[in-house]
């Protein structure tokens, strides 16, 4: 992954944060829980076996995964609001390593990094799956998806009432402590809302654009918490009216909290016909300046090169390519800042004149 350009980059993350694998399902609403085959207990206690009577949470999560980072503080409201009540767990995993040597445990840098810049906003256990992936293939390839965020509702009687992501908690964990969670009912309502999101994306380009725009906002007010979907809004409105859509990116940046800026960067100014790159630098800095980690906030700062240099300002490109490089050395994977460096050599090349015109 690390060799291909940032936009990419970030297509990818997307894709891998969110996709799902059509399986049989072997772990569903309904079954045991599997065992939590951890290799590391980073935070708050561990948890050796489920016990009847408790409800637990258990989420899979990455380092590198940005939906999983903007959920933590989320997360950390949910562990408050029900101290004493459940348990929260976010297990680590799918990070890199070299998985054809069972002995290497550097990724787990990573994941203590991040965690010791959120410590403040992480009130819950945290564990880091194995090097070889056991915990998610016992969780999360059991049940037929390898999409992250991903979490297991487990209720008082030790069985999974509810599959799905960290956003939908608050009324799932209120109706089990309850004991009033109807988990086939869930699971259908979780089914029609990816019906209608797939009808939207499929509509959201051409003549049905307009419909597409109309069926996003009555599902924005159905479920004003999941923020993610104004970023599909502005993708639908820059189709329609491209000053409309930036309004609502500006109100996205005076009002949301907690949101996937990176993830937005590419999509300000890649496809419109009259782009605004004042807007699209400034979701760059929030992507930056709400980074969790140096390594993370390396992605912003390379985001941010790309528009300096559709922009033509090569000296600030220069300087965002120099920016990630040096915040990329925090990595625990020593080919990540062999990878800025590169990208930064390349650049340099490639603009050599434009960059000697400009001064540097």
């Amino acid at each position: 992954m690390k060799e291909l350009v940032i936009t990419f980059i970030i297509l990818i993350l997307s894709v891998k944060c969110f996709c799902q694998i059509e399986q049989k399902d072997l772990l569903d609403i309904g079954a045991q829980p599997p065992h939590l085959a951890v290799i590391k207990w980073l935070n708050g206690t561990p948890i050796k076996q489920f016990e009847k009577g408790h409800v637990y949470v258990i989420e899979f999560t990455a380092t590198w995964c940005p939906p999983c980072r903007k959920a933590i503080p989320h997360l950390s409201k949910l562990a408050k609001k029900y101290q004493g009540k459940i348990d929260i767990i976010s297990i680590y995993t799918m990070e890199e390593n070299s998985k054809n040597i069972p002995s290497d445990l550097s990724y787990i840098k990573n994941v203590e990094t991040l965690l010791e810049a959120m410590k403040a906003k992480i009130n819950y256990t945290v564990a880091v799956d194995t090097p070889s992936n056991r915990c998610a293939e016992l969780w999360l390839k059991a049940n037929g998806s390898t999409g992250i965020p991903k979490v297991f509702v487990i209720d008082q009687t030790g069985h999974i009432v509810w599959i799905g992501q960290p956003w939908d908690l608050d009324q799932i964990i209120a109706l089990t402590l309850a004991k009033e969670i109807n988990p086939e009912l869930e699971k259908h309502k979780q089914q029609q809302f990816r019906k209608v999101l797939h009808d939207i994306s499929a509509k959201s380009e051409g003549s049905e654009s307009s419909n597409a725009l109309i069926s996003i906002d009555s599902l924005i007010k159905s479920y004003p918490e999941r923020e993610h979907l104004y970023s599909l809004k502005f993708k639908i409105l820059c189709q329609i009216d491209e000053y409309k859509a930036y309004t609502l990116l500006q109100w996205m940046l005076n009002n949301l909290q907690d949101f996937d800026w990176l993830h937005m960067v590419h999509d300000t100014w890649a496809s419109q016909k009259q782009p605004n790159y004042k807007l699209a630098l400034e979701v760059a800095n929030r992507a930056i300046e709400e980074s969790e980690t140096k390594f993370i906030e390396a992605y912003g700062w390379y985001c941010k090169a790309d528009i300096y240099i559709k922009i033509q300002d090569y000296n600030n490109a220069l300087v965002s390519y120099q920016h990630a490089l040096e915040c990329s050395k925090t990595s625990a994977n020593p080919r990540d800042p062999i990878f800025f460096q590169e990208k930064l050599n390349s650049f340099s090349k490639l603009y050599k004149s434009e960059l000697s015109k400009q001064g540097q």
